[in-house]
């Protein structure tokens, strides 16, 4: 015996006599039952093209129900087989990613410690950004969930919306950047916890606009507010300030992001540790060294103003070798790697040079998205969503159920009562007959269902005949 599970009962060949004798009974009862195959296969597919239409306006279950009862004797001795593999195929497919999604809900549970329902959400927010084409595969968009709830990027109660939105802002960010969203989301995750940045939008509006600026020049931008956080508070700088820094930084010389950086840091631990050279270079600046000192250590808003301050300071002096040498008392070593970078950081017009940040996320996104090709993919993947959550709810359910029927009764008792099952779930079974139908095949190129060339013929049979066919593969799915 050999049984195609994917063709569901269409292809069944049975190497012995007897066997095809039980199934001749089979039919000629289902026949009894009202189940009797009755006209040609494409005067029937018409038929049930203009009957599944009114069907639609009357109610899924009942237009499904009357193409399936148009099939016709054309499948009889299976001489219509390429039609059901076509339809076969692009259901399992259906099935297989209906499951593998199904994964996606429980391994979410398991990675962030959730409740069953609130992976549930999750789950079906990562769905949701498959098919809007934010992300290249359900999975993906688990991961990108994954992040945003393991760094804290939103409350546990956020709303599926809110978590939406926080995935799409993510998954454009590191578009944007050339970045994993795993790294995205650490460093945002890091910019909120050290309060540089008072949201996770306001975090990757700055990193966006950072990017565009050039301040990812050396790749180095996601690794450097990952690191640095911590020093930019307690210099008082907030996310805006720091990355206009750093901007300014490169546009003087710097080599990458980091440096810049890690020179205000040295800039940090010279100003708390005051060595006899700091405390010069503050003199000779008119400051006292013991009251920038103080400042330093306390860190906060007036560590901001005082840096400020100093730089102004700094950078008014005339003498370059003055200059340099107050410079490398401030800086320590760094100032041995910045050089003339150094007097191109300007705390009081930092964020200036950035122009405008709120809102950069979703215009970068916007841009991305805004073309045919992403628009076209975008509704392709919705149909395919739409097919998927079907089977999901629908036919695996009923398979299952299947599974155990067939393993209670054996395949003997199984052609006995095949009529009564198939009567039991007619409902379940026509529903998704006819929305698989309708609308698997615009997504068979998707799912990589390319059997043979029957069934590229019934696509595009499909395109012209207002689904002329529902009726064979709804019948296929149901019988």
């Amino acid at each position: 015996m050999a049984l195609m599970v994917g063709e569901l009962a269409a292809t069944i060949s049975v190497d012995d006599a007897s066997a095809r004798t039980g199934i001749r009974r089979t039919e000629a009862a289902m026949r009894a039952s009202g189940d009797r195959i009755a006209a040609d296969a494409d005067r029937s597919g018409q038929q049930a093209g203009s009957q599944l239409g009114d069907g639609v306006a009357n109610g899924a279950a009942n237009g499904g129900d009357r193409a399936a009862r148009g099939m016709s004797t054309a499948l009889k001795g299976f001489a219509a087989a390429a039609v059901g593999a076509g339809i076969g195929v692009a259901l399992m497919a259906g099935i297989g990613e209906a499951m593998e999604q199904g994964k996606v809900s429980g391994k979410l549970q398991a990675q962030l410690g959730a409740t069953g329902p609130v992976a549930a959400r999750y789950g079906k927010v990562a769905g949701a950004l498959y098919s809007g084409a934010i992300v290249d595969s359900v999975q993906d968009g688990a991961e990108v969930l994954r992040g945003i709830a393991q760094n804290g990027l939103l409350p546990p109660e956020a709303t599926q919306n809110q978590i939406k939105t926080m995935g799409k802002n993510v998954t454009d960010t590191a578009s944007v950047m050339g970045e994993d969203v795993s790294k995205v989301s650490r460093a945002v995750g890091v910019m909120l916890k050290t309060g540089v940045a008072k949201s996770a939008d306001e975090a990757m509006d700055v990193l966006v606009k950072g990017t565009q600026k050039g301040a990812n020049a050396a790749e180095d931008l996601l690794d450097t507010f990952t690191e640095y956080p911590t020093e930019f508070r307690q210099l008082g700088l907030d996310a805006k300030t720091s990355m206009g820094l750093l901007q300014q930084g490169l546009q003087g010389g710097a080599r990458d992001a980091d440096v810049v950086a890690d020179s205000l840091k040295e800039f940090t631990l010279q100003a708390q540790g005051m060595s006899d050279t700091t405390k010069q270079a503050y003199t000779d600046l008119g400051l006292s060294g013991s009251k920038m000192q103080e400042v330093f250590q306390k860190g906060g808003p007036e560590a901001a103003k005082a840096f400020e301050q100093v730089i102004t300071k700094l950078r008014g002096v005339q003498d370059p070798a003055k200059k340099s040498e107050i410079a490398l008392g401030l800086f320590g070593t760094k100032f041995e790697d910045m050089q003339q970078a150094i007097f191109a950081l300007d705390p009081a017009h930092a964020v200036a040079a950035l122009g405008q940040v709120k809102g950069a996320t979703d215009s970068a996104g916007n841009a991305m998205r805004d073309n045919a090709a992403t628009k076209v993919e975008a509704f392709k993947r919705a149909l395919e969503q739409r097919v998927i959550e079907v089977i999901g709810t629908k036919v695996i359910p009923v398979i299952e159920k299947l599974v155990d029927w067939l393993g209670a009764g054996g395949l003997g008792a199984a052609f006995q009562t095949a009529a009564s099952f198939i009567s039991q779930h007619s409902v379940s079974l026509g529903i998704a007959a006819g929305v698989i139908t309708t609308l698997m095949l615009p997504t068979l190129v998707r799912l990589a269902v390319q059997a043979t060339q029957t069934s590229i013929a019934v696509v595009t049979s499909w395109a012209t005949q207002s689904a002329a066919a529902v009726t064979g593969a709804a019948r296929f799915v149901a019988s």
